[in-house]
């Protein structure tokens, strides 16, 4: 499982239509993976690697979006055990940035629009992702 699909299963616990880099008719979720680089070396080899996960949220309502953005962050987080979704020891997932009044109206779209952004790190040679 690469980690579009590893985000992509676990971003589904939202409820919401979900796409990779593609806004769908919302209210719904999109996300993306960025800043991949090596975190840890050892022999000559990357051991781990790190990135960014940024998860854009849209809706129509304004008041849909606390909730939808904390179901964001348990879904990402994994409080729960999902079976589709192996848990490993060799993901790490913490959240960088979401702040509650920072949802914006997009005139252009017409959606109010949220963003969360996750740091992540997993073992390099992982068959996980």
């Amino acid at each position: 499982m690469d980690l579009v699909e590893y985000f992509e299963v676990k971003l589904k616990k939202i409820g919401l239509p979900i796409k990779y880099l593609i806004r769908l008719k919302p209210p719904c979720v999109c996300f993306e993976i960025f800043d991949e680089q090596g975190a840890l070396f050892g022999d000559g080899t990357e051991k781990v690697t790190s990135g960014r996960l940024q998860v854009d949220i849209f809706s129509a309502k304004a008041s849909d979006m606390r909730g939808l953005r904390k179901k964001a962050i348990k879904a990402v987080l994994g409080e729960e055990e999902d079976e589709n979704v192996k848990a490993s020891e060799t993901l790490e997932i913490v959240i960088m940035k979401s702040y509650p009044d920072e949802t914006k109206f997009e005139d252009d779209v017409k959606l109010y629009h949220h963003v969360v952004v996750f740091n992540f790190e997993y073992l390099t040679e992982s068959e996980v992702i």
